[in-house]
């Protein structure tokens, strides 16, 4: 399909170790996997955000995101920190280091016949400590 609108693509699938191998070292042009769950929304940021001369599988090495990422690694009230992060994703958005396809979606449901569950951010159920009631 890539072809058919002139893009010359060339795909080549890999087996994980090597992916992520060509990943570290920014080795690749285009690359396409998930990204696990933060439980702080600084870190989903820092994942791909720095300066590509000194850690090559960073994709967002823009000056104002930078400086934006390390203010609010500092900042603990939840209103300042909201607004450096909106100012985060509108730079992101207008300087466009990388597409994201889609944010899974993880639901849950349980009964009140069920005790001692608890979502997380982890997107994969813990269940020690949950029990069924009568």
């Amino acid at each position: 399909m890539m072809q058919a609108v002139g893009l010359n693509v060339e795909i080549e699938v890999l087996e994980w170790a090597t992916q992520l191998d060509r990943y570290q070292k920014g080795s690749y042009q285009m690359m396409s996997f998930s990204y696990s769950a933060r439980f702080d929304p600084a870190l989903s940021y820092e994942q791909v955000s720095g300066p590509k001369d000194k850690q090559p599988r960073k994709v967002w090495d823009d000056a104002e995101g930078l400086r934006l990422l390390d203010e609010v690694m500092t900042v603990t009230d939840k209103p300042a920190r909201q607004a450096l992060f909106d100012r985060m994703h509108r730079r992101f958005i207008e300087t466009v280091p990388m597409l994201v396809l889609y944010n899974g979606v993880d639901s849950v449901a349980h009964s009140k016949r069920i005790e001692g569950y608890e979502p997380w951010l982890g997107a994969k159920p813990r269940l020690w400590g949950v029990k069924r009631l009568p």
